[in-house]
């Protein structure tokens, strides 16, 4: 399924750009990405992803937003992978 449209939303481009090269390695090429969630619903009517990798704690997205994403593409299935980090991230080297 290399073929695969996937949108990458997050609003840190470091995110965004380490999202990108781990699937250009797998061999997906059809990527269209963001930094500002605004933008989602027009890609998302102007691409047509088939995968949506999300940041669900991004500045000027409502909650209700993923779900319409989802409901207003029917009968094609979407999918959808959100995810949100709590804190900040601590990288330790192993001992």
């Amino acid at each position: 399924m290399t073929s695969a449209n996937i949108l990458i939303v997050d609003d840190e481009p470091a995110n965004v750009r380490l999202l990108e090269r781990l699937l250009q390695g797998a061999g997906y090429t059809r990527l269209e990405k963001t930094t500002d969630s605004r933008q989602v619903l027009t890609l998302f009517q102007t691409f047509h992803p088939d995968l949506i990798l999300l940041d669900l704690l991004m500045p000027h997205l409502r909650p209700a937003r993923p779900r319409r994403l989802t409901t207003s593409r029917r009968p094609a299935t979407v999918g959808l992978l959100l995810w949100q980090r709590t804190g900040p991230a601590r990288w330790e080297a192993p001992a």
